[in-house]
């Protein structure tokens, strides 16, 4: 059984070597797992191709990522509207994904 704590991060921004919102997804994410934290991160499927180009060259083992999309594209990405669609799908997601093989809860920030 793992010893590391399980956090899921939900971050609606979230992308490297940025700044303000996204930046501050991001750097929480970093801190948490230089901790030992195992960490996985919700967070908008727009920044993906970014994401994982830069896991290639940095690869963290104990950082993932899951990606919720707005389906609906009457909305503008960074609207109200948008934003609280995307938190509803991500409280699905987490609900789906809340409990993981070994039976532990994760810890939620």
């Amino acid at each position: 059984m793992s010893s590391l704590m399980n956090v899921l991060l939900s971050a609606y921004a979230c992308l490297p070597d940025s700044g303000s919102e996204p930046g501050n997804g991001w750097n929480w994410a970093m801190h948490l797992a230089e901790r030992g934290i195992k960490v996985t991160v919700l967070t908008r499927g727009e920044g993906r191709e970014e994401i994982e180009a830069y896991q290639r060259d940095h690869p963290k083992s104990n950082v993932s990522f899951g990606y919720v999309t707005v389906p609906i594209k009457l909305f503008k990405p960074g609207s109200g509207i948008h934003y609280a669609l995307w938190q509803m799908l991500s409280r699905w997601e987490w609900r789906r994904s809340s409990i993981d093989s070994n039976g532990s809860m994760w810890c939620i920030t």
